[in-house]
């Protein structure tokens, strides 16, 4: 199946059940894993130094990203050529648009958890937290992996492997699966963390579906991976600047 980019049509990449497989039984229990690391480590020590976490995250993102290149390199260089079959202009262009389609959605939504966070509730990420303490003791490290590294393997992830993997339910099913399992993992800190109540968890919850839905969103509208991963690429780098700027 085709679509376009621009005014240039090309043909649509997809990922084999071979790699769907060794995502789901090698990718997904190594996340978990460390994913539940930190928590272990806090229950029997008290907890983990500042820099040690971001070391572990350092250590966490570049196991993601070999497992990931090993398993579905053929994957990421297709999808880098089909986009580099356009024109210079018409990369732009798209990149522009779906960074634009990208902030509008995620304006309009953060108008109303504003709102809520206002008046009603305003719970704290402690997903944000981790990173703006990593901020304060390696600022260069922490742009570096939020910006370049973290949106790459979460493109990858809930972009990639579960994108297709939920494909064949249709776009609705396949929009809340992936964006709610990527809301779901920027939440885990905050579930563990003492203290937290269940209205904080769905304010914050809803808080980070947003951005998945509308990445999800630029995934069916321009099916591939890689204008994905400049969106969330650009995104991070500007929420990095407004967090610089209020801090």
């Amino acid at each position: 199946m085709d679509s376009e980019i621009g005014s240039i049509q090309y043909r649509r990449t997809t990922m084999t059940t071979h790699q769907l497989k060794k995502f789901w039984y090698i990718i997904v229990p190594t996340d978990i894993l460390f994913a539940l690391l930190p928590i272990l480590i806090k229950n029997h020590y008290g907890g983990i130094a500042p820099i040690s976490g971001l070391v572990l995250n350092y250590v966490y993102q570049f196991t993601l990203i070999t497992m990931i290149v090993i398993i579905s390199h053929d994957y990421i260089i297709q999808s880098a050529k089909t986009l580099l079959c356009t024109s210079e202009k018409n990369i732009g262009n798209t990149i522009i648009k779906s960074f634009l389609l990208c902030f509008i959605i995620n304006f309009i939504f953060d108008i109303a958890i504003a709102f809520i966070k206002m008046y009603i509730h305003n719970p704290i990420s402690m997903n944000q937290e981790s990173v703006n303490i990593y901020r304060e003791i390696a600022p260069i490290a922490t742009s570096i992996l939020s910006i370049i590294i973290a949106p790459f393997t979460e493109e990858m992830i809930f972009r990639g492997f579960i994108y297709h993997t939920f494909q064949k339910y249709g776009v609705i099913v396949n929009c809340i699966i992936s964006s709610s399992l990527f809301s779901f993992v920027h939440l885990i800190a905050s579930i563990v963390a003492p203290g937290g109540t269940f209205s904080d968890l769905i304010v914050l919850f809803i808080q980070y579906l947003i951005p998945g839905i509308s990445l999800f969103i630029i995934r069916e509208k321009y099916n591939n991976i890689c204008i994905n991963y400049t969106t969330h690429m650009l995104w991070n780098f500007m929420m990095n600047i407004i967090f610089t700027i209020i801090n």
